[in-house]
């Protein structure tokens, strides 16, 4: 299955201001999915399949690991 992670860090500069840095990872596994369809044919006997789905249907795959930071600062 998909597995997103995150970390977040709430840096006290002063006591008025924050530094909070934050850092997620979404699909940690890197895993191969499809994310939307457009089609749905039904998979029959002797069609091709990819993991039980008719390679006859329109279909997108989900994106591979991917990461994002951000830094905010609190005054």
């Amino acid at each position: 299955g998909l597995m997103d992670a995150g970390i977040t860090y709430d840096w006290k500069v002063n006591d008025k201001h924050n530094l909070v840095l934050r850092l997620n990872v979404n699909n940690v596994l890197d895993e191969l999915y499809i994310a939307e369809s457009q089609t749905n044919i039904h998979t029959e006997t002797g069609v091709d399949t990819y993991k039980g789905v008719s390679v006859a249907n329109q279909v997108y795959f989900g994106f591979g690991r991917t990461w994002n930071f951000s830094m905010r600062f609190k005054f």
